[in-house]
């Protein structure tokens, strides 16, 4: 494949110099194109343009920026063929007339097969390790493939490779050095352990999925098959509409593929290329990455760090290169992210493949939090000038995850780096087996999608706020991937239970599994402790810090400074990173050991030999000592887990040691922890509360603290921040900025109160100059008046129910001095309850999901009047099955008969006005009866817009009704899943639906009856259980509230206690907000009036009822009130 070398100097567009000021809050309250979530949009049926356009349109309308077209399970349009490319050149029309950003999805699966059939020596290769217990007796072991001495030299790829017997000691251990076994003449492994205890390990290279990364001419044909096509279809958009490419799921695999499979990724060209950089054959050496022999550490550091090389150099540089010709930005994320332990066969160096990024990024499964991944990508693009970092989320969270999971999950990702989100996933259509492929939906079958221009709004602006200026850490933690590699053993055993408390204990001598997993776990609590101190930090991996500078007592990457270098628990590193960190030290550096010293390098025993002394010269310890903590109080063990170790009294800086797992009580490790981390590097922020995270920035006008509460409970916090100017909030739900008046300054320290919601963030910014201030208030100020004569101080109380101790006073500050006042106090006025009982509007049809179909194969001849009766002794359907990397047939797919016939009931109390049948497409002819009569479903696009729907209300009567299909599946033929990639058929039906004006009521037996009409009033609680139980959409309730003219002195704030899942507030007709997250909370005063006023709440839930057929909870599920908080002021004479 030629590549203009000339067009790779250009900057991708994902790389460019920080901007150095703060938005104008005019651009934070409307954030340039680009900034706002760009889901997966998975094109996984047969496409029609008119479609796509509109849902473009739909997207760009509810504030997507972007979207990536991505090929998915149940395509009918075939992947890259004309008709594929010509819709995507209608998409690329369309989304230039509206603004919109159209990303190219290639995830390597979906054109390997293409790559393989004309190439299938290109096919991915794994190494197989098959393991046997060799004791008591002589051991035999068939070979079904003929023993290759070809593989030797690397031309012959499948098939047997060695066999090689390993002694063991106690516990199991490797107990000396292994033994090469020769097949025997008839191709059998022969061993005879004598009175020994041995390990048999046989290595086998198998084929694996997906196309060889490893091999450049594999990729080079990956990328013309896909990345050409597209070129030539719509190239003249690259770098505008088009701004990049996503590479997805891109790694070196195994035929396993599981975490703890004995497999590990392989490719002809990795024992030549281990030689060439290692100087020694590998296939010498395979015991060593299956088994602790001796040097093991050595091989397997070796075999990861060129299977590394390879790949980023192979397939990751061949794909960026591609992209700078073309002005686009490669971006993506490989596999296998987290933890450490399966990271390491499958990916071999996170670092390095987020360097071959232009725009890093990461899997975020679900609404989840937790983990180093997002850190780790946001570090490597931090110290790189890369402004944007993105997670892929939300996926396989399930129809019922809510905007407010979704708001959570992403502010603890925003404080972990990420300012791009990739939703997964807008879903063309979910019928048949779409809506098992990993949901939630981010598009129009969700029932709150009409209120989903809110939270794409909050990601925009935070996403555009939080690429502004440099982040600013001051403290870097060593990645130690190196160490994972060291102790990662293939196919080893997994950790018992009853070794999980000797993980703690773990060090020099123990076995692999305990120290791989001690080192996880310890880099795992190490940045929740730092997360919980609010010092904000970056991973810096070997590569990073042997490329970084040391300049003035700084470790210098990039636009990051660093003053502390922090080493997890780590048992190798190379020898250059030792001399680095010496050199750091001995520049005037900070240095603190948080956990196992290193005592190996991976670069043969000489340099082991050298490390040990080095690492006993600086730190003063011995790094093969086992350390036991065993003090008698809380206070000596705090004293044995920290210790000073040496000090550099040419400039100051310090080695020191804490390890924090020593410390079991978790109030005094913190405290611990943060007491030395002041002594090592400058605070930033400091929060009375480690549930609230943050992310830090810097501009040349000022500072950024992004804050978010990641608890379930509101949270009252003392904040202390080290700023100079005056702070504001810029609220990422509004777009408004507003001056905060309430804090105390002594010199850069700025102490102030924050409250937090559940899961609620705030943004403080500090610029321009200070100026007057309240330092102490006992009421919450909400501004500042300057007057002729006086401050005016106006707020509110904090509480709407606890008095005021004393009087409303507070401190006012000002250049010259600072003044003390008293207000009056205006008491309390009592809240207003809102009754239990509500008018109801139903705003749609109700559902009710049907039982699952029963299924017959009929005989030849049988009578079809049979389905107009139920019949109860027909089987189910089996459960439906998932959609998983691994996609299966329904076992009725398996072995299709000509005609299936199937059914289902419903049982009406009486006949409702209007009732419908809601279907889902089929692949295949079918016939549908109610009753005896046949009913034609028509396409309407209730739920989804392929759904069906057939009017039944002429031939549904009163008691039991039988809901009936004829398949005919004569000349269909139920293709395998192809890969990851698509599903390819729907012959299965999913469950019936009722559509329609009624509520559905279960009886005695648990079977639901219908009730023609909607009641009136409802009561607070599950809708499930008041007739709605698979609705999905937004119920409104409403009634009359009065009050009374006290109320007009406050604040007046209408609360919903627990809203399933958002709520839309209408004030006497006039709508006063929506609420998607908590708070549900909003000020309603200027739209209520002395007297009676209607209250009207829409409540919305999500599509999990009407799809699923689950009565999960909705609706009102706990109290409604009016909570009225005191107006207090306070004037403060100027002199």
């Amino acid at each position: 494949m030629m590549i203009d070398k000339s067009m790779i100097a250009r900057a991708p567009a994902s790389i460019r110099s920080l901007p150095e000021e703060l938005p104008v809050p005019a651009e934070f309250r409307q954030p340039p194109p680009g900034y706002g979530p760009v889901p997966l949009w998975f094109w996984n049926a047969r496409l029609d343009e008119d479609e796509v356009r509109r849902q473009i349109r739909e997207m760009r309308e509810k504030g997507c920026a972007g979207a990536f077209v991505c090929a998915r399970h149940g395509l009918q349009t075939p992947f890259l063929s004309e008709e594929w490319l010509r819709l995507a050149r209608a998409a690329v029309e369309e989304s230039v007339a509206c603004g919109f950003q159209l990303w190219l999805h290639d995830e390597p699966d979906a054109s390997a097969d293409a790559t393989i059939a004309l190439h299938p020596e290109f096919r991915a290769r794994s190494l197989q390790i098959a393991e046997h217990l060799a004791e008591g007796a002589p051991l035999t072991l068939p070979i079904a493939e003929a023993p290759s001495s070809t593989i030797r030299n690397e031309k012959s790829e499948i098939g047997f490779l060695s066999a090689w017997a390993v002694p063991l000691g106690s516990g199991d251990e490797p107990a000396g050095e292994s033994r090469r076994l020769t097949p025997e003449s008839d191709g059998r492994i022969a061993f005879d352990p004598g009175d020994g205890r041995w390990r048999v390990l046989l290595f086998t290279v198998a084929e694996a999925e997906g196309a060889d990364a490893l091999n450049p001419d594999a990729s080079a044909l990956l990328l013309r098959l896909t990345r050409e096509r597209y070129a030539r279809a719509v190239g003249r958009h690259f770098g505008r509409t088009i701004p990049g490419i996503f590479t997805g799921d891109a790694a070196p695999r195994s035929a396993s593929d599981r975490p703890g499979g004995a497999a590990l990724p392989w490719s002809s060209l990795l024992p030549g290329a281990c030689r060439e950089r290692c100087g020694y054959d590998l296939l010498d050496h395979l015991p060593a990455l299956a088994a602790g022999v001796p040097g093991a550490a050595r091989v397997r550091c070796d075999y990861f760090a060129t299977l590394s090389a390879l790949y980023t150099r192979h397939f990751l540089a061949l794909d960026r290169e591609w992209c700078a010709a073309h002005r686009l930005a490669a971006t993506g994320h490989p596999l296998a992210e987290e933890p450490l332990a399966p990271r390491a066969p499958r990916r071999a160096d996170a670092a390095a493949a987020c360097r071959c990024l232009d725009i890093p990024g990461v899997g975020n499964r679900t609404a989840a939090t937790g983990g180093v991944r997002h850190r780790l990508a946001a570090s490597i693009a931090h110290q790189s000038g890369r402004d944007r970092v993105f997670s892929e989320t939300f996926g396989g969270g399930g129809w019922g995850t809510t905007l407010a999971q979704r708001k959570a999950s992403a502010d603890w990702q925003l404080a972990n780096g990420i300012n791009l989100f990739v939703p997964h996933a807008v879903y063309y259509s979910v019928y048949g087996k779409r809506k098992r492929d990993d949901p939630p939906s981010e598009f129009e079958q969700e029932p709150f999608w009409p209120h989903y221009r809110h939270f794409a709004d909050y990601l925009s602006r935070l996403s555009f706020l939080l690429t502004r200026g440099k982040h600013a850490a001051r403290i870097a933690v060593l990645f130690p991937s190196r160490s994972a590699r060291a102790h990662f053993a293939a196919g080893g055993p997994p950790l018992a239970e009853e070794e999980r408390p000797a993980v703690a204990l773990a060090g020099f001598g123990a076995p692999d599994r305990l120290l791989l997993a001690r080192i996880e776990k310890d880099l795992q609590a190490l940045c929740d402790l730092l997360a919980q101190l609010h010092f904000d930090f970056d991973f810096v991996d070997e590569e990073g810090l042997a490329e970084a500078r040391i300049d003035r007592s700084r470790l210098c990457l990039g636009p990051e400074r660093y003053e502390l270098l922090l080493l997890p628990s780590m048992t190798t590193c190379r020898r250059r990173t030792w001399e680095r960190v010496r050199g750091f030290f001995e520049a005037g550096g900070n240095v603190l050991s948080c956990g196992l010293l290193p005592y190996q390098t991976g670069e043969g025993e000489e340099n082991d030999a050298w490390l040990r002394a080095e690492v006993l010269e600086l730190t003063t310890m011995d790094p093969t000592r086992v350390e036991h903590f065993s003090a008698s109080s809380a206070r000596a063990m705090g004293r044995a887990a920290m210790r000073p170790l040496k000090v550099n009294r040419d400039h100051g800086s310090r080695v020191a040691r804490y390890v924090p797992s020593a410390v079991p009580l978790p109030e005094q490790r913190a405290l611990l922890m943060k007491t030395l981390l002041r002594t090592l590097a400058a605070i930033d922020v400091d929060l009375d509360c480690g549930d609230i995270v943050c992310h830090q920035r810097e501009t040349a006008d000022g500072k950024i603290i992004f804050l978010a509460n990641t608890a379930d409970a509101p949270r009252r916090v003392k904040a202390v921040f080290y700023a100079l100017g005056h702070p504001e909030e810029w609220d990422a739900e509004t777009g408004e900025v507003r001056r905060l008046w309430q804090y105390a300054r002594a010199g850069e320290k700025v102490t102030m109160p924050l409250r937090f919601a559940p899961h609620q963030s705030r943004v403080i910014v500090f610029t321009g100059r200070d100026g007057v201030r309240v330092e102490r208030a006992n009421f919450h100020v909400r501004r500042i008046i300057e007057q002729e004569e006086h401050y005016l101080v106006e707020g509110e109380a904090w509480d709407y129910d606890r008095p005021l101790d004393t009087p409303p006073n507070c401190s006012l500050a000002r250049e010259g001095g600072g003044r003390w006042a008293e207000g009056i106090d205006q008491g309390l006025v009592e809240p207003v309850a809102l009754g239990e009982v509500w008018d109801l509007r139903v705003l749609g049809d109700n559902y009710l999901v049907l039982e699952d179909w029963r299924f017959h194969v009929p005989r030849s001849g049988q009578d079809p009047a049979l389905l107009s009766t139920f019949q109860e002794h027909w089987p189910e359907l089996p459960r439906r099955r998932p959609i998983t990397g691994d996609p299966d047939l329904e076992p009725l797919e398996r072995e299709l008969p000509d005609e299936v016939w199937l059914q289902t009931r419903f049982h009406l109390d009486a006949a409702p006005r209007g009732l419908s049948l809601l279907l889902e497409p089929l692949d295949v002819p079918y016939s549908v009866f109610v009753n005896g009569h046949e009913v034609v479903p028509l396409q309407t696009g209730v739920l989804d817009p392929r759904f069906l729907t057939a009017d039944v209300a002429d031939v549904a009567v009163e008691g039991e009704n039988v809901v009936a299909l004829r398949l005919s599946h004569a000349g269909a033929r139920a293709l395998e899943p192809d890969s990851r990639q698509r599903i390819t058929c729907d012959l299965v039906p999913e469950p019936a639906r009722l559509l329609g004006e009624f509520t559905a009521l279960t009886d005695e037996e648990g079977s639901y009856r219908v009730y023609p009409g909607t009641p009136e009033q409802i009561t607070t609680g599950d809708w499930c259980a008041r007739g709605f139980p698979h609705y999905s959409g937004a119920l409104e309730y409403s009634q009359m509230v009065t009050l009374s003219t006290d109320h007009f002195g406050c604040q007046l704030v209408l609360a919903c206690e627990d809203p399933a899942v958002l709520v839309q507030v209408l004030v006497n007709g006039k709508p006063a907000g929506t609420c998607l997250w908590p708070p549900y909370a909003l000020d309603v005063s200027d739209l209520l009036f002395a007297g009676v006023n209607q209250i009207t709440l829409r409540v919305t839930n999500t599509a999990a009822n009407a799809l699923l057929g689950e009565a999960r909870p909705s609706g009102l599920l706990g109290p409604v009130r009016i909570e009225p908080y005191t107006r207090l002021s306070v004037p403060v004479p100027k002199e």
